[in-house]
């Protein structure tokens, strides 16, 4: 890791260590596991789009939560005759990826959040391609921010999206067996989970009713190798609500509740010789169209 980008990340953490978590819903990451996501998604967005898609230099792109910017920032190297927008509703991740790429001069960040509908209306018809990756499952009206995406999708425009799946996820299904043992349900009687989870027949509803053309949507198994459990741990920490809920009434059960989770998983995963982990995630992704008129 270079003295840069730990200067980078550094600062992130900095301006964010205040906050409990991040503004909106739609964000519950904390600040110490930011950059290790970002780095995650990335790997993601690099095989499910920047492999897929074949530029043409000029093309238009909304990439929706755009976070730290380092992907929305290798989508503008690819479009150098087009232009890229990230929105995201986090003001200060808005304002570090405004600072880190304020160079390239295609690109842009504007603090948006992905539920606005005026901003899809002021830009209708302006984008070739919208992409999300990992957000749109922190999204309350998933229904409402496809509206939008069509109406700023040009005729024959593309989308690329990313979101977490409903079943299959091991840790998410492991969660929701603890939670309702006796041990830990008493803390759980009031909790209401601001992440929302769709099966492929569920988006692709979705999708049609917004009379998208589906291209192509699955349920994809991730693996990611993990250095050691304590990575593992930081990683659950990062996004698992019921860790967020438990935090907020008592932070010590809220680690025990992440280290049961992984004791459960490795036993069921175990730990590499050289300590690491393969963590197990499962996502849509979804390629669809506007069809033109």
């Amino acid at each position: 890791m270079s003295i840069l980008y730990m200067k980078k990340i550094f600062f992130l953490l900095l301006i964010l260590s205040s906050l409990n978590a991040f503004a909106g819903a739609s964000k519950r990451w904390y600040a110490d596991n930011y950059a290790e996501n970002a780095l995650l998604q990335q790997s993601w967005a690099t095989k499910f789009f920047f492999q897929d898609y074949i530029f043409q230099g000029d093309e238009s792109i909304l990439d929706i939560g755009s976070g730290i910017g380092n992907i929305t920032a290798m989508m503008a190297n690819y479009v150098p005759h087009g232009y890229v927008i990230g929105i995201d509703s986090d003001e200060a991740v808005v304002n570090i990826a405004k600072q880190d790429y304020k160079y390239i001069k295609n690109l842009s960040f504007l603090n948006k959040f992905a539920g606005d509908a005026n901003f899809y209306i002021l830009h209708k018809e302006k984008f070739d391609i919208i992409t999300s990756f990992s957000v749109l499952h922190w999204i309350s009206n998933n229904d409402k921010v496809l509206k939008g995406m069509f109406t700023a999708l040009k005729p024959n425009g593309i989308c690329y999206l990313r979101l977490a799946s409903k079943g299959g996820d091991p840790v998410q299904d492991i969660a929701d067996r603890l939670v309702k043992s006796a041990k830990w349900k008493a803390y759980f009687t009031n909790f209401k989970s601001h992440m929302k989870r769709f099966t492929v027949g569920e988006y692709a509803a979705l999708l049609e009713k917004n009379n998208f053309q589906i291209v192509s949507i699955g349920n994809v198994e991730d693996k990611n190798f993990l250095n050691n459990t304590a990575q593992l741990k930081m990683q659950i920490k990062s996004w698992l609500p019921y860790y967020h809920h438990l935090k907020s009434i008592n932070s010590l059960e809220a680690d025990k509740f992440v280290n049961e989770i992984v004791d459960v998983y490795i036993s069921k995963f175990p730990v590499n010789q050289n300590g690491s982990v393969i963590l197990y995630d499962h996502n849509l992704e979804i390629v669809a169209t506007k069809p033109a008129a």
